[in-house]
């Protein structure tokens, strides 16, 4: 279960990055996957567990795939010149 929290950290934080990288509102994913926006909200900011179908729908509403997201934090680290 733990293997999940992790990953789930990773994707949010991976959203939370790309979202505010192509300055996309947080209520036009939500509005686009279907999620309420309070929930949406909520599952951004850490608030509440996000499950494996909203995933698939955040990532479709993207057109990003779940990986890409999970990879975009490690990305971030880099010092570049």
């Amino acid at each position: 279960m733990q293997d999940v929290q992790i990953y789930e950290q990773e994707f949010r934080d991976g959203l939370n990055l790309y979202m505010k990288d192509k300055l996309i509102k947080s209520t036009s994913v939500a509005d686009k996957s279907g999620i309420r926006r309070d929930t949406f909200s909520r599952i951004l900011s850490g608030g509440r567990r996000i499950y494996a179908d909203e995933v698939a729908t955040i990532c479709k509403s993207l057109e990003v795939s779940f990986e890409f997201l999970l990879k975009i934090p490690d990305l971030s680290q880099r010092v570049t010149c």
